[in-house]
């Protein structure tokens, strides 16, 4: 595993699997809450190139600002 790199500082990531098992109940409210947080961030994507005020909000660089005026060309 060193030799592959599969290290964290000089830590081998573990080995095996962990599964992490949810009920029905709280995988629903789990996706529930994630398609929200996904659907204000989409629309937040969309206005923020045309609103400076959102824009500060975000507080990003500069450089950061000019990659969101990039037009994706889709």
């Amino acid at each position: 595993m060193c030799a592959a790199r599969l290290t964290f500082g000089h830590r081998i990531h573990c080995p095996f699997l962990r599964p992490f098992f949810l009920s029905e109940e709280d995988e629903h409210r789990v996706r529930v809450v994630a398609e929200a947080i996904a659907t204000l961030s989409e629309r937040v994507a969309a206005r923020a190139p045309e609103s400076r005020e959102l824009l500060a909000q975000l507080a990003l660089s500069e450089q950061e600002e000019r990659l969101v005026r990039i037009e994706p060309g889709y």
